[in-house]
């Protein structure tokens, strides 16, 4: 038996339907664009990227999740960009490489537009966390070492990425 790649083994009790949906996704602009359409949720409450997909709507931080999730099935390998203000709470976003550049997805409720490409994943981070007041932290968490707690699929098993924000933002 051929050996799965990275990406299948992490969603391998994902439901049929929703491997077809994020695979059917060919581009960070169809990623972008099911992200957009997702409804907005104000609670505090963490969901998976399985759950995003589930219940079509999502924080600002489990959009970056989805993104993040769907671009490793596009084999891009994404980080999750974080920056939090103590006026405004908190922004997320996938980071990836895109040509020459780097690219921000994230779900915050407003309509898509054009990508925008930065010089360094600072100067992402930089942009995601302009919009902020007060303190400012921010901080690029990598998902990779997380994968064998399962932050794909199972709401459960979310703690260690919450812990992981919260050590790289120092909240």
């Amino acid at each position: 038996m051929a050996e799965q790649p990275p990406f299948h083994r992490l969603i391998a009790q994902w439901p049929d339907a929703a491997i077809d949906l994020v695979l059917q996704w060919q581009t960070p602009d169809q990623i972008q664009a099911y992200l957009a359409a997702l409804g907005v949720d104000t609670s505090p409450v963490l969901r998976s990227p399985l759950a995003v997909l589930r219940d079509r709507q999502a924080t600002p931080l489990d959009g970056a999740l989805l993104a993040c999730a769907a671009l490793r099935a596009q084999g891009h390998p994404p980080q999750l960009a974080v920056a939090f203000g103590d006026d405004d709470g908190l922004v997320a976003a996938a980071l990836f490489q895109q040509g020459p550049g780097w690219s921000l997805l994230q779900h915050d409720g407003r309509p898509t537009g054009a990508f925008a490409l930065y010089p360094s994943p600072d100067a992402a981070l930089q942009a995601l966390a302009s919009g902020l007041a007060g303190e400012v932290r921010q901080a690029i968490v990598p998902l990779q070492p997380l994968d064998a707690q399962d932050w794909m699929g199972d709401d459960g098993q979310l703690g260690g990425l919450l812990a992981a924000i919260e050590s790289a933002l120092a909240i």
